[in-house]
């Protein structure tokens, strides 16, 4: 029964989207990704679009103004909600992929580690995914996870002081600033910004990001 399920699942996620990737060059994002959604978690528990992944943890899709997909953030339903076993998050995000891949895995980073949590960054081909983690108790499993997709984002792009395009070697991701919001950009996007300082661009960026912007 749950074999014939996945199966219809997954027939009518194609009948969405033909090609892997494709979703970005549709001409209206929010209504496809809204409806595969609804396919596999459910109607929305309210207005402002959360879906119940889990019965503790919900995931709440994030577009940009012209209907494009920049984030899904993956959050607990409650204060007392106990965190995401590993194995029920890597199979949230086998899921998210199926609606909007990230590519190939690239890296780990690690941001920070406390006595009772750490966060990480997983860059992939196509964006990356900020993760609380909880060490306590061991194994470690995810307090709140935040997936960014890159998008295309027009304006004057600036970098950060102190950064210039071999300071994130080996790194796969630059932070960079447009406007007053910061986003994360791939090496190439980077160097583009390094090449034409003070130009309007349209790049393709994650975010936008918690970061702060302090530029030159």
């Amino acid at each position: 029964m749950i074999g014939k399920t996945i199966k219809h699942v997954l027939t009518i996620l194609l009948g969405l989207f033909p090609l892997a990737g494709a979703a970005q060059n549709l001409p209206n994002e929010r209504h496809d990704v809204l409806t595969a959604l609804r396919v596999i978690y459910g109607n929305p528990l309210s207005r402002n679009g959360e879906f119940a992944a889990t019965p503790q943890y919900v995931l709440r899709p994030v577009f940009s103004r012209p209907n494009v997909l920049v984030r899904i953030e993956v959050e607990p339903r409650f204060a007392n909600a106990t965190p995401l076993a590993r194995s029920a998050w890597d199979s949230i995000l086998a899921t998210l992929n199926t609606i909007k891949p990230l590519g190939d895995f690239e890296e780990d980073m690690s941001l920070y580690v406390s006595e009772g949590s750490s966060q990480i960054e997983q860059h992939y081909h196509q964006g990356y995914i900020a993760v609380v983690e909880t060490n306590q108790p061991s194994p470690a499993s995810v307090q709140s996870a935040h997936i960014y997709y890159l998008h295309p984002v027009t304006g004057i792009p600036k970098i950060p002081k102190d950064s210039n395009p071999h300071d994130a070697a080996p790194f796969n991701f630059y932070l960079v600033c447009v406007g007053e919001e910061a986003y994360l950009a791939r090496e190439s996007e980077f160097r583009k910004i390094w090449s034409k300082p003070g130009a309007g661009q349209t790049l393709l960026l994650a975010g936008p990001t918690e970061n702060r912007c302090l530029t030159h």
